[in-house]
């Protein structure tokens, strides 16, 4: 009976030959694909958690508008949290890149060099791996950066910018044109004395947390920082800051100016009643003006601000939310209102010119 049961299976297998084959085969070439995948994402975690330790990966970020004093530094390290300073500035480069350019990390996010070595000179930098493939720079390369001259020591890579987008709302990687690099304190410091960075320098810190803190509390830490521009010692901030304290302390001169200028036009209205021309043109010049003079103001917070008399509102009160970081969002508020009511006088004076029953009750509300 066994006998005649093994030969109805051989006659089975040799009359289907090519369908149990198919169906071996198959059964075969999934569990390769299934150890092959398993193996892949073994082989990923691994790799990813030996970067990790190797280079010291942070736990997040944070960007300041001007770098964190000696003391709050030390009361986040009191905190149980380590900093450390990322900051960077961008250059054109003699083959039309762009390098975003840091100082050589010490305890986080460190590079990891693939290939050379890390830079130990004033004129040495390591290249973004991906941005030197793309563009054929290899160890030994001279690259000449704003007028400086550096030689490439090294390739790496750096867990920050294992994708390296240029800003994190660029819709792909452009590695052929845009890559960090790395120098030493003195290059970096060489590089930011010619002025000719694309960008004002960027104040990026990572940190590592410790046990007793996580990110909401380190939001309110920093939050809880106050800002006193007389303590800052970055000079770059220091110019910028006189240059617009500066504006700020003229166009408050403006401003009364301005407010007394329309006092004696309230008292002037009943006697230019035939100049309607004239009346309708001085309130739209002195509207013009003050918007004006108040985009030499804002623009010093926001270049890309372009004030006219139809958005001004809007991109006040933005500009303002912005200068709340500098103590300097009340000013743009005021300024706001002054020009508020240099606009409400201009309308009060075109309805004034256009209805002479009005002209008494115009200029009492101005």
């Amino acid at each position: 009976m066994q006998i005649i049961f093994f030969k109805r299976v051989l006659r089975k297998l040799i009359s289907n030959f090519f369908k149990y084959f198919a169906l071996s085969l198959t059964i075969i070439l999934s569990m390769v694909l299934v150890v092959s995948i398993v193996s892949a994402a073994d082989s990923i975690i691994l790799g990813t958690s030996e970067m990790e330790s190797e280079c010291a990966v942070e736990d997040g970020q944070f960007v300041t508008f001007v770098p964190l004093l000696d003391e709050e530094i030390k009361t986040l390290e009191s905190k149980n949290v380590e900093i450390e300073p990322m900051f960077y500035m961008d250059y054109k480069t003699d083959y039309d890149g762009l390098l975003r350019v840091f100082k050589e990390r010490k305890n986080q996010n460190k590079v990891c060099i693939t290939k050379g070595k890390s830079p130990s000179e004033k004129n040495e930098i390591v290249i973004e791996k991906r941005h030197s493939e793309e563009n054929n720079i290899q160890i030994d390369d001279k690259i000449d950066i704003v007028g400086q001259e550096f030689v490439v020591s090294g390739i790496g890579v750096s867990p920050d910018y294992n994708a390296p987008y240029k800003n994190l709302s660029d819709p792909s990687i452009d590695s052929s044109s845009f890559g960090p690099a790395w120098v030493t304190d003195e290059g970096y410091n060489s590089l930011a004395e010619t002025g000719k960075s694309k960008n004002a320098e960027e104040y990026l810190y990572s940190y590592k947390l410790g046990n007793n803190i996580d990110d909401d509390e380190l939001k309110k830490l920093l939050e809880s920082f106050e800002f006193n521009p007389e303590k800052v010692e970055d000079i770059s901030f220091k110019e910028y800051w006189r240059y617009t304290n500066g504006k700020i302390d003229d166009f408050d001169s403006y401003s009364h100016t301005f407010d007394d200028g329309l006092k004696s036009l309230s008292k002037g209205l009943t006697e230019i009643k035939s100049n309607n021309d004239s009346i309708n043109n001085s309130g739209n010049i002195i509207l013009d003006y003050a918007i004006n003079n108040a985009n030499v103001v804002v623009r010093s917070i926001d270049s890309s601000i372009e004030l006219n008399a139809d958005n001004y509102a809007e991109k006040l009160e933005k500009c303002a939310v912005k200068a709340d970081a500098l103590g300097n969002g009340e000013m743009i508020r005021s300024l706001k209102r002054n020009i508020d009511e240099l606009k409400a006088n201009t309308d009060g004076l075109i309805k004034y010119t256009n209805s002479i029953s009005d002209v008494e009750s115009s200029a009492l509300k101005l």
